[in-house]
């Protein structure tokens, strides 16, 4: 009796045993999975970040060879939305397949694509002259004050220094306490991150410029406005289509909006045909778009380079 409690008792501590080390390896299991799945995102992350990277640089050099390319296709010097620059472009398809991935297979339902933005398409505020900051309409007085004061402030500090600039948009919004109604807009109208930008020389470009800024040039009516959009929008009547048209210097500009020299003036004083500065927006997915990296960058354009301003990274996923 005494020897089959003994065997007993040997039996529950091998079980007991055997409980422990079960649990222990389907621990340690467990472990090297998360480990395994961990190790497989911190890759698709570290992909799909070098892949938006790539798709910015890619480009900033399509931006660097625009004076050659619009010389080529006879385009003058001009910027506008008639010329490649302006073209969204996928790496993934199309005749180039610029980033293969090795295949078809690996980069079905992903995304690699970067587009370009005009930032003199909007209004500087940091150049531009207060009347035309005063004309848009989402921009209230009071923060116009504040704008031209900040100039002002830093001139009389010192008359020898350029005007103390806003490095950028989400600074002006934080330091001028911009609300949310007047940021976004509302009732259809586009707010102040629609129409307003740090960079330029204060003029706007004509050829890509929106409705809602040519209204706060002050001077010019709404006919002269509706002749320059129809003459952009080509035969179609339709912006941002592929028959759309531009100005090639602001003597055309006048010429077709039949205006006279008064409002040739004004238009000659506020706006311009070219730009120097674009918004690079590139974006790169992986494992169906739950890893998402967006590249977006500010580039200054010279005759044969360009520079790199601002550069912000933004990852999500897992």
């Amino acid at each position: 009796m005494r020897h089959s409690r003994n065997d007993g008792f040997a039996l529950i501590t091998v079980l007991g045993v055997l409980a422990v080390l079960t649990t222990i390896v389907l621990s340690f299991g467990h472990r090297a999975v998360l480990e395994r799945r961990a190790a497989a995102i911190s890759v698709d992350r570290t992909q799909v970040l070098y892949l938006a990277r790539g798709a910015a640089m890619r480009a900033s050099v399509e931006l660097r060879n625009k004076n050659v390319v619009d010389m080529l296709r006879d385009q003058g010097e001009r910027t506008a939305f008639d010329q490649r620059w302006y073209e969204p472009t996928d790496l993934f398809a199309g005749e180039a397949e610029i980033f293969a991935l090795g295949g078809a297979v690996e980069t079905e339902g992903e995304e690699c694509y970067y587009q370009m933005l005009d930032a003199e398409s909007r209004v500087c505020i940091n150049s531009a002259p207060e009347d035309l900051l005063t004309g848009l309409q989402a921009m209230s007085l009071s923060t116009v004050r504040k704008i031209m004061m900040r100039r002002e402030t830093s001139f009389r500090n010192d008359p020898e220094s350029r005007p103390r600039a806003y490095l950028s948009l989400e600074e002006f919004r934080q330091m001028e306490r911009i609300r949310d109604e007047e940021w976004y807009g509302s009732r259809g109208r586009p707010g102040l991150k629609d129409v307003i930008t740090v960079f330029g020389d204060g003029r706007v470009n004509i050829n890509t410029c929106s409705r809602e800024v040519l209204e706060a040039i002050p001077g010019v009516s709404s006919e002269v406005i509706d002749k320059i959009l129809e003459y952009r929008a080509g035969p179609d009547e339709e912006l941002g289509t592929t028959d759309d048209r531009s100005f090639e210097n602001m003597g055309e500009v006048a010429e077709r909006a039949g205006v006279g020299a008064a409002v040739r003036t004004t238009l000659n004083r506020y706006c311009k045909v070219t730009s120097d500065y674009f918004t690079i927006t590139a974006v790169a997915t992986q494992r169906q778009g739950a890893v998402r990296a967006q590249i977006t960058a500010t580039v200054l354009l010279g005759e044969t380079s360009t520079q790199t301003l601002q550069w912000r990274e933004d990852l999500v996923g897992f």
